[in-house]
């Protein structure tokens, strides 16, 4: 309420003025003690997301290292796959060529009715047609 309204009522009636003067010190002095409160609030919600952020910065550091290790060991797996793949490859083709060559030197063998040995001998078959 304007001063000038406050003032005519103080004219008219002056105990109603004295009165609406209190009423609006107390109410402003409501409005001031809700202020502090919602001040001292945001002060406590300021403190508490400060502290949230402190944590969730450690943990975060926290999981970016461990997801840098367990990338790294990822990449440590794939290469011993890739190897392990290559040697198997290595070994089948190995495995293949001994196949074919045991094959040819079993044709071999019924081929020639001499009834030679065949024997292993580092890594090559050799036939033996017996004496000479």
């Amino acid at each position: 309420m304007g001063n000038k309204k406050l003032a005519e009522i103080a004219l008219v009636d002056p105990k109603r003025a004295k009165s609406r003067i209190l009423a609006n010190r107390q109410s402003a002095a409501r409005s001031k003690e809700r202020k502090v409160r919602y001040m001292a609030e945001l002060e406590h919600k300021v403190h508490t997301l400060q502290t949230e952020t402190t944590t969730l910065s450690h943990l975060l550091t926290l999981l970016q290292r461990d997801s840098a290790e367990l990338t790294s060991r990822n990449n440590e797996l794939k290469l011993r796959i890739q190897a392990m793949e290559h040697e198997a490859q290595s070994r089948d083709a190995l495995k293949e060529a001994l196949t074919l060559e045991v094959h040819r030197l079993q044709l071999l063998g019924t081929a020639e009715p001499s009834g030679g040995k065949v024997f292993f001998s580092s890594l090559c078959f050799v036939r033996d047609s017996g004496p000479n």
